[in-house]
């Protein structure tokens, strides 16, 4: 049958607890399975009896495990809640590294830092099936710290304390444990919250706040109580993830609602601006608002995937392994991976990569590749039996597969470890892009045949991207470029690794297409596709409802010409695909025909301090729209305000100070070297005047004198006629700044220089 949206059911709940009871029962918790002598029985046991269950739920609900289930669900809570480009899922199956009497499934935030495990490090929503019940609710991952801040940060939000205490005073189905076993679930110490100061003394690491629904009470409403207690502890995972909540920047956005036409029409008109202009006047900000405006923060797109499935690629090498392109369907052969002569000597009789041996297990489907003429895929074979020794494959069908050449140079091959070496594999496990790629060039196969099948599933493409430009920046790391990689045999080889801008242009081109109702797509390391002349009149018309943008923060500080190479020319608006003059160029590296989607957007901040916009090359220029952004004093008149007098003396000081300083830097210097007004926005947190005080020669110390030093580093006597000689000492052509003053002292200072009309008279130098 059919998963529908309800992907946990009570009947399918039960089921996946029946299975974590045979694992019990049979002793197979903590085991390991291997062929080996000691494991052998395990591996039996598990085969029988635990791995057949799973197959007959997976029968049962449309190919899916109950970890999958598991995912598929939480995957789909994100979406409902608008957090798909903020969080992910991952799970766990019965069978890991060892056995294990529970299957697992887990929200946490995205996160590149971890390339595995990542749900160790992070606070997490989890559900969790085992033999006796199905819990779940809120934890920190395994690998979190006791001082770590996402444990911390619970005991400094009133607001979530607060939460902490209703839910353990008036949600009886919650409890909130100061640890939890998730084996041997008894006797868990139970928390009673009572106040914030039992929160502060018992909040740790390892406490769990969940919901225990066990076999006997599990109700046909089971999903329904699970999206409940993940609704009342989810701002609790937001917090703890240091994640905003999108109703807190809705204020801010109104702030620079009247800038946002001008902006629009922009992009309309050019597809790319450029926000320039002194450092601290909110270029990044403003772009990320003007983003966050739209309230679109990704798009849903629907594609295939194999699931839990896999697929191995097994190489025949004859004579040895017999003609197995001439066997007929349910016959069998023996393909030994080790013999006496290697046992004796210690090798592995001439086969590699042992651990993909270790994994294969019988019923697993793999494409047998003919070592020698016609040198290609020829046959599909299934794993029958395994031994410590060898495996018994059986005949699925003979086809006419790839060939050698066609997988050297099929674009569909591209980075595919098919490509490393001469296919000097033994064994190996087939990535879902290699599967598809081989059933492509191969007519006479269908997913039926090999027993699997690709489901749909949702992936949010989120619609924004940030990159950064700096002075080593190059072509290779924007659009794509050649990136060494080492096999496990140690040999070198050299794959196209995609940059942002081209993963982006697959996203944005994607969703439009999604969108658009076109059953076509631009797959990874292929040409774009080429469209009837109806289709791409859909997609313009289409494209400006659905943007992607990319955010390049000190565009200037790269060289950008190196950087955009060829695609200087695409970036045109009429030169965009599905434009008028649309222009496709073909890729050096990957020789890939590229063009740039209708429905992409750049935005770029450059700071003038760094290089004035007249030195950016003219070519790009004039493929740019520019919006100047200077100190705006209203801001900060806006934003830096107190009922409290003695409070706003010091906002209206700094308020004052930073004018003073600019109209002192346009006489002394130039406009594109002026102070922003964000530097002094940190001063509106200020809870007293003293603390005022303290931030404000925090702000003048540590960020704008240090700016104000390397403006003037050679002009000493300059900088004294911007900022007076309160703060800094010349002698012999240098200056050098006076010990920091602080508290009345350093306002009465602050006062003194706003108050000379000419703070220095000029002097000869």
């Amino acid at each position: 049958m059919s998963v529908s949206k309800n992907y946990l059911t009570k009947t399918n709940v039960l089921e996946a607890i029946s299975i974590s009871k045979l694992i019990v029962n049979d002793n197979l918790v903590g085991k390991r399975l291997s062929n080996s002598d000691e494991e052998k029985g395990n591996l039996e046991k598990y085969n029988q009896n635990v791995k057949s269950k799973i197959e007959v739920f997976k029968n049962k609900y449309g190919g899916n495990t109950p970890n999958k289930l598991l995912r598929l669900f939480l995957n789909d809570y994100l979406v409902k809640k608008g957090y798909a480009d903020k969080f992910e899922t991952k799970g766990f199956p019965y069978y890991g590294q060892i056995i294990n009497p529970y299957v697992w499934a887990a929200i946490t935030k995205k996160d590149n830092t971890y390339s595995s495990g990542k749900t160790s490090f992070f606070p997490q929503l989890y559900i969790l099936i085992n033999n006796l019940d199905i819990h779940f609710g809120f934890c920190y991952g395994n690998y979190v710290k006791t001082d770590d801040k996402c444990v911390n940060i619970v005991k400094s939000d009133n607001r979530i304390k607060q939460q902490l205490l209703d839910i353990s005073n008036q949600n009886r189905e919650i409890h909130v444990f100061s640890s939890y076993d998730q084996i041997n679930n008894i006797n868990n110490p139970e928390l009673k919250f009572n106040n914030f100061q039992d929160i502060d003394d018992n909040w740790t690491k390892d406490v769990h706040v969940i919901d225990i629904i066990k076999e006997t009470e599990i109700s046909d409403d089971i999903d329904e109580k699970i999206s409940q207690t993940l609704d009342g502890l989810f701002e609790l995972l937001l917090k703890t993830s240091e994640i905003e909540h999108p109703d807190s920047i809705k204020t801010e956005v109104k702030q620079i609602k009247n800038e946002y036409p001008i902006i629009s029409r922009l992009l309309s008109n050019k597809k790319q601006v450029i926000f320039y202009g002194p450092p601290g006047t909110g270029k990044t900000y403003q772009a990320n608002n003007f983003i966050h405006s739209s309230g679109i923060q990704g798009y849903d797109l629907l594609k295939e995937t194999l699931s839990d499935q896999r697929i191995f690629s097994v190489t025949i090498y004859e004579p040895r392994d017999g003609r197995v392109r001439e066997l007929k369907e349910g016959e069998t052969f023996k393909y030994i991976w080790n013999d006496e002569n290697s046992k004796n000597s210690g090798s592995r009789g001439g086969r590699n990569y042992q651990n993909f041996f270790e994994e294969i297990q019988e019923g697993d489907i793999a494409f047998a590749y003919t070592a020698v003429e016609p040198k290609g895929y020829t046959t599909i074979v299934k794993c029958t039996q395994k031994s410590a020794d060898y495996l018994i494959f059986e005949i699925i069908k003979q086809f006419k597969g790839p060939r050698y050449k066609q997988i050297k140079e099929s674009p569909l091959f591209v980075n595919s470890r098919l490509r490393a070496g001469t296919m000097s594999f033994s064994l190996l496990k087939l990535s879902e892009k290699d599967i598809k790629a081989i059933m492509a060039l191969s007519n006479e196969i269908s997913p039926n045949i090999l027993g699997i099948n690709f489901e749909p599933s949702k992936e949010m493409k989120k619609n924004t991207q940030f990159v950064t430009f700096h002075p080593s920046f190059a072509y290779e790391d924007f659009i794509e470029g050649l990136r060494p990689v080492t096999d496990e045999n140690g040999k070198i080889s050299y794959n196209i690794e995609d940059g942002i801008f081209k993963k982006i242009s697959y996203d944005a081109f994607n969703v439009l297409l999604d969108h658009a109702g076109l059953n076509v797509s631009w797959e990874e390391s292929t040409d774009i596709p080429d469209l009837t002349s109806k289709d791409k009149e859909i997609l313009k018309k289409l494209a400006p409802k659905v943007p992607f943008y990319l955010i390049i923060d000190e565009i200037n500080r790269g060289d950008m010409s190196r950087i955009f190479g060829e695609l200087i020319t695409l970036l045109e608006a009429d030169k965009r695909y599905c434009e008028d003059n649309e222009l496709v160029t073909t890729l050096p590296y990957s020789k890939n025909k590229f063009a740039i989607p209708p429905n992409l957007y750049i935005i770029g901040t450059m700071n003038t301090a760094d290089k004035s916009i007249a030195l950016v090359d003219i070519a790009l220029r004039r493929r740019f729209g520019f919006i100047e952004m200077m100190p705006d004093y209203n801001v900060l008149e806006k934003n830096l305000t107190s009922s409290d007098k003695k409070i706003q003396e010091i906002y209206d000081l700094a308020i004052l100070v930073l004018k003073n300083i600019n109209e002192n830097i346009l006489k002394n210097y130039d406009r594109d070297h002026q102070i922003g007004h964000s530097y002094l926005l940190k001063l509106k947190e200020s809870k007293s005047r003293s603390d005022a005080i303290e931030n404000l020669c925090f702000i003048w110390y540590y960020e704008i004198l240090p700016l104000m030093q390397e403006y003037f580093y050679d002009s000493p006597k300059k900088l004294k006629q911007v900022i007076g000689d309160g703060f800094i000492e010349i002698e012999n052509h240098s200056f050098s700044c006076k010990d920091h003053l602080e508290g009345e002292i350093f306002i009465k200072t602050l006062q003194k220089m706003v108050m000379s009309e000419k703070i220095l008279p000029e002097t000869e130098e």
